[in-house]
Parts: structure tokens; C-alpha cells; sequence
């Protein structure tokens, strides 16, 4: 894929999984009262996949054998997932099941696009990553935003008009690894890279500043990252107290209170080591400890959510998961940029091919260079 967002067309199947990802995360809930908002725009997400899939299945794009044995491959740890959950919990886990078949449709549809419409479909995610960059922009000097206020400088962080917040920073974050990737012809910082960077910034989610950092730095070359770490060790080591008290470093050692979390979702795996406890529990489980009005409903980790919710069965598929992602990107760079798009899953829950937004651009990536590597185009 060249950089950028031009030539973006049209096309039925992409255009319902793009509103597929938009819907996923949309909250109207500061302009108008929708009752049970969340069940609604994730009912959209769903409706949405249904028709890319029917689109797709009238039209016969039948999708390759291996690529459908891939796909169940990568539907396996939803499927784990959702089955500890329905042992352990029961009714409750409707959710990871109606989960399990979005992201088969997600895996259908995506195996069924071509590599332009691939192209195109990330294309859109990133246009739309630059919108809400925009949005934020635009907050920023209207002061419209009332999310988490940053100390001493007093802004407003920024979770956009239809985005949770961490949610918001970890997708741009996203957008800003994947567009940097595809321009290794132009430098680093163009226009749109600073609007991506002005909205990681306005999230003010540490995590993604410091992923930002480290992996924007990692593509200088050796004289640009000596002079760039020596600037950043400056700015600290001469700001240290103006900095710490933006960015509440004095939580740092805690991860913000997930290392509490963890412990909690460790614990929980120790009591349920083969099948787990269910993800289902997560609230009433951290609760017993916490207290927390609205009670935590992930432990902030991929694998301690995987160990709590399925135990040593999901650990297993939770390593097939990721084995398979790195054996469909073949290239070195790609494995390198990889490692980058599922680092900020360690901090804030997210799977690749999950019908959210953060999954369908991961997801649309890895079968983008899956599909370029093969050389298959059809």
C-alpha cells in the first residue's frame, strides 16, 4: 500500500465493514439519550458484518480452503473464550458467543476481499483516524472536551465525540504505526502524521505515548536516535517535576493500578487453571477486592484476561493466535511492525479480528500482508 489517502473508491462489501468499525465504538450518549446505547451500535456492528457477508456470498467471493482453515485457526481462541464462559457462567455469556460470530464474519469477509479492496478498506480507517484527529483538534481550541483534565497544564483530554477514551488513543495510535509503515518514501513527520501524533497526544493515555515514542524513534537512524534520546533525557532529567506531575508519573510504578488487576486476575486463574473462571466474572470477581462503581470488566492484559477467563486451554489457543499472525506476515519488517500493533494489548485488552474497530484495522493489516506476500491479488 503507498502512503496516503488517495484514489480512495467505493465498494459495497468494504464500505459495510468500514460502518461495521465506526459503529462499534460509537457513543452519542453528550447529544441525545438512546437507551442502552452500547447494545444498539453493537447490534449495528453486527448487522453491518452480516450484510458485507451476504454481499459477499451472492456475489461469489468463495474463500480459498487454507484461508478458511486460517480463519477458524484465528476463530479458535474466541471460540475457547466463549465456550469456559458458557460453562462457567451460563446465560451470561451470550456476549464472548455473539463475539465468537462477529469475528468469524469478520475472518470471512476479510479472506473474501481482494488485495485492493484491502488496500482500500485501511485506506478508510485511516481517513477516519484523521477525522477524529481533527475532531480533536478542534476540541482542543474550543475547550469542548471534558474528559480526564492533565495536571498544571490544565487540558482536557480528548475521547472524542464517539470514542471511549482509551479506545480513541489506542486507535490512533494504531493509524499513526500503520501509516508511518507504508511511508517509507516520505519522511517521517508529514502533515498527517502530526494530526495522528496531536491526537495521541490528546488522549492522554501514557500508554500509547510511550509505544509512540519508542517506536517513531526506532525508524531514525543512528545519529537522529542518539540526538533524539539525549533530547528526551534532557527534557526529563531538567523538567522531571513539571513532567511528573502532567503525566502522574508517581503511578507509574503500579501501571496505573493494573498491576493490582493483574494480581486479582492471577489469583482468580490460580483458584481455575484448566478452564478458567469465564470472562463474564471479571466484574463481580475484581469486585470482591475493588469495590469499583462501574466494576472492571477486563484486567487490562490480553494474557492475564485469557488466563482468568480460559486457563491453561485458552493460554494455548491464545499462543496459536499470535503464532499464526506472525507466520501470515512474513517479512522481517512486517514481524517487526507486528510486535508494535499487538504491544498496546498488554495494557488495554484488544484482539486482532474482534468486530471493533481495533480489531477490523489490525485484522484488515495482517490480511493485507498476508494477501501482498502471496502475491495474490484476485
Amino acid at each position: 500500500m503507498k502512503s496516503g489517502f488517495r484514489k480512495i473508491k467505493l465498494s459495497v462489501p468494504v464500505l459495510f465493514i468500514f460502518f461495521s468499525g465506526a459503529t462499534s465504538i460509537t457513543s452519542l450518549s453528550s447529544f441525545v439519550d438512546i437507551p442502552s446505547e452500547r447494545q444498539f451500535f453493537k447490534a449495528l456492528t453486527l448487522i453491518f458484518l452480516i450484510f458485507a457477508t451476504l454481499y459477499l456470498a451472492v456475489y461469489s467471493r468463495p474463500v480459498r480452503t487454507k484461508d478458511f482453515l486460517k480463519a477458524i485457526l484465528f476463530a479458535l481462541l474466541f471460540a475457547v473464550l466463549a465456550v469456559t464462559d458458557l460453562i462457567n457462567n451460563s446465560t451470561l455469556a451470550l456476549i464472548p458467543i455473539l463475539r465468537l460470530v462477529g469475528v468469524f464474519l469478520v475472518l470471512l469477509c476479510l479472506f473474501s476481499l481482494k488485495t485492493s479492496e484491502l488496500e482500500m478498506l485501511l485506506k478508510y480507517f485511516l481517513a477516519y483516524g484523521l477525522l477524529v484527529s481533527l475532531i480533536s483538534i478542534v476540541f482542543f481550541l474550543t475547550d469542548f472536551s471534558r474528559a480526564e483534565k492533565f495536571p498544571i497544564i490544565g487540558i482536557y483530554s480528548n475521547k472524542s465525540i464517539i470514542f471511549e477514551q482509551n479506545v480513541f488513543g489506542i486507535f490512533i495510535y494504531l493509524c499513526v504505526i500503520i501509516i508511518v509503515h507504508s511511508s517509507v518514501r516520505k519522511p517521517i513527520f508529514s502533515l498527517h502524521v502530526v494530526l495522528f501524533l496531536f491526537g495521541v497526544f490528546m488522549s492522554f493515555y501514557r500508554t500509547v505515548y510511550g509505544l509512540t515514542s519508542i517506536f517513531l524513534i526506532s525508524r531514525l537512524n543512528v545519529v537522529t536516535k542518539f540526538l533524539m534520546t539525549l533530547f528526551i533525557g534532557y527534557l526529563i532529567t531538567y523538567n522531571f517535576e513539571v513532567i511528573s506531575g502532567v503525566l502522574k508519573l508517581e503511578q507509574i510504578l503500579t501501571l496505573t493500578g493494573r498491576t493490582d488487576l493483574w494480581a486479582i486476575g492471577l489469583t482468580g486463574f490460580s483458584e481455575s487453571p484448566f478452564w478458567g473462571m469465564g470472562e463474564s466474572s471479571i466484574p463481580e470477581y475484581s469486585n470482591k477486592v475493588l469495590n469499583r462503581n462501574p466494576p472492571f470488566t477486563t484486567y487490562h492484559n490480553v494474557f492475564v484476561d485469557v488466563l482468568y477467563s480460559a486457563g491453561t486451554f485458552g493460554l494455548i489457543a491464545m499462543v496459536i493466535f499470535v503464532l499464526a499472525m506472525f507466520a501470515m506476515v512474513p517479512k522481517a519488517n512486517s514481524k517487526y511492525l507486528l510486535l508494535f500493533l499487538l504491544a498496546p494489548s498488554i495494557f488495554n485488552t484488544f484482539y486482532p479480528f474482534a468486530p471493533n474497530i481495533l480489531g477490523l484495522i489490525t485484522g484488515t493489516w495482517i490480511v493485507l500482508e498476508y494477501r501482498k506476500s502471496t502475491n495474490r491479488t484476485a
